[in-house]
């Protein structure tokens, strides 16, 4: 390019209010003030005053904290993570750096499942969630700072990580970040009594869930917080009103005042109704009528059915209805079940894919970009990824084995389909069996010169005649077991034909 032509182009990059037309001129649009995010529909749900809602919500409600929350823990302990390499004909430096992240995977303390726990456990809830990357010398001699005895199991000298420490939500005061363009910076966190402390986003893993361009996400809990509010409620009235349609007292007298012994002893009376300690009877003075009066609570069983489909509203939110369809509705079909079910996996699927995602653009990218990494990795031209292998639903046996019925007659199957089958059936191992390798005899092959008739016929008189001379009992059932009269013959049938020979 020659000098005129780079002076033409930095002149027109700065042309446009310094910006060019490489610049950035707008914004994210969020409402930011001094680190604070206001883009919440109600300012209850603003951060960080919203943490007590929502740790409200992830642990106690019973539809999130009891249900939700517990799936999508035992879920994330099935998965399967994969570490490959983004090149179709990978080269040996492709090859080593899949295996130093492989085993840089191994290093964490907790492991790879322990970390897709914490991940599930709160950035579905809370809408983002924080963890320091803390890096380590992959040495047998080196050890963390301060009284940490997490160890490595390696010993090339490259940099590994040790921990993915998190940072819980109650310590969180504000973000460190561009007002302008949106960039977070760092986060502030301050856990009394300890004082506050920034800590930089080049060694954190930031994960969001609903809103990637919003540093806090955008959490399901905000729909939630809607319908939890009326649940409450309708619980509340619920159970008052089945405490006034348990009954109360009407008394009455039949002629004069109530005196003062008269109201003690009513007093007395109605603190003994219903007693276990008093038997569940009332005694009234002479002159006093008293009776338990019931209630009809007729909107019962409206208000308990507005709780139910508030309860399953949650769990919607969440795709998670087919956990309570029947059961607590009391309504739906197994059809609706299974595609509700399937609905569930995909969307669990779709997010773990999105958390991955997220730790592949920061932490991979962060690990082989260290200076001693990338020193011992030169021509790496893509980095290798951290993939979810997605849950399935498993297949029904009656549809599969109907499945191979009708493919198997007009699509004859082979050794990878049949893998395929057993995979899907849950429970069988994918590898074949081997086959069973006992020497079988060969069958007999026929006489190359087969002999004639006459010398065939030959041999088997002098077989017989063999037998016939020298063991009689094998005559006999040679010749169906007929008895020739023989005294030798009798000889053999007194003794259980036992004649030596």
């Amino acid at each position: 390019m020659t000098q005129q032509r780079i002076e033409y182009y930095n002149a027109d990059m700065a042309a446009s209010n310094g910006a060019g037309k490489m610049g950035e001129l707008g914004s994210t649009g969020l409402e930011v003030w001094s680190g604070f995010i206001n883009k919440a529909y109600h300012a209850d749900l603003t951060w960080p005053a919203v943490y007590t809602l929502y740790n409200r919500l992830r642990r106690s409600d019973p539809e999130i904290g009891g249900i939700i929350r517990p799936a999508f823990v035992n879920m994330a302990r099935q998965l399967e993570v994969r570490v490959e390499s983004p090149i179709d004909e990978p080269e040996d430096v492709d090859s080593r750096a899949v295996e130093f992240l492989k085993e840089v995977l191994d290093d964490i303390d907790g492991g790879i499942v322990g970390m897709l726990e914490d991940w599930v456990s709160y950035v579905p809830f809370m809408g983002w969630g924080w963890w320091e990357e803390l890096l380590a010398m992959r040495r047998l001699d080196w050890s963390p700072p301060g009284e940490d005895d997490w160890r490595s199991k390696y010993d090339d000298g490259l940099i590994g990580i040790r921990r993915f420490a998190h940072r819980d939500h109650s310590s969180f005061v504000k973000w460190d970040m561009d007002d302008a363009s949106g960039n977070v910076r760092g986060m502030e966190q301050m856990d009394v009594p300890n004082p506050a402390v920034v800590i930089p986003i080049e060694r954190a893993l930031h994960l969001t869930f609903g809103d990637s361009s919003n540093p806090e996400g955008l959490s399901p809990l905000e729909a939630v917080w809607r319908v939890e509010r009326r649940q409450r409620n309708y619980e509340i009235v619920h159970g008052i009103g089945s405490e006034h349609a348990a009954g109360h007292l009407k008394f009455r007298k039949e002629e004069g005042k109530l005196s003062t012994g008269d109201g003690s002893a009513i007093s007395s009376m109605a603190r003994s109704v219903m007693s276990a300690r008093e038997g569940n009877y009332l005694a009234v003075p002479a002159g006093i009528e008293a009776d338990i009066m019931d209630v009809t609570f007729s909107a019962a069983s409206d208000i308990f059915e507005m709780i139910k489909y508030l309860g399953m509203v949650k769990l919607q939110i969440y795709q998670m209805q087919f956990v309570a369809i029947a059961v607590t509705s009391g309504l739906g079909s197994q059809t609706a079940i299974e595609d509700s079910r399937a609905q569930a996996l995909l969307a669990f699927n779709g997010m773990m894919a999105g958390f991955m995602r997220q730790f592949n653009e920061q932490a991979v990218k962060r690990l082989f970009r260290h200076p001693v990494n990338a020193a011992r990795f030169v021509g790496l031209e893509k980095l290798p990824v951290v993939n979810i292998v997605p849950l399935e639903t498993p297949t029904p046996m009656s549809e599969l084995s109907q499945f191979i019925a009708e493919i198997a007659p007009v699509m004859p199957l082979d050794d990878e389909d049949w893998k395929a089958v057993r995979g899907k059936s849950g429970f069988l191992p994918e590898e074949l069996p081997l086959e069973d390798e006992t020497d079988v005899p060969e069958p007999p092959q026929p006489f190359e010169d087969m002999p004639p008739d006459e010398e065939i016929e030959r041999q088997a008189q002098e077989m017989i005649q063999y037998a016939i001379e020298h063991k009689p009992g094998f005559a006999e059932l040679w010749n169906g077991g007929v008895d020739d009269g023989g005294e030798e013959s009798k000889a053999s049938q007194d003794t259980g034909r036992g004649v030596e020979g």
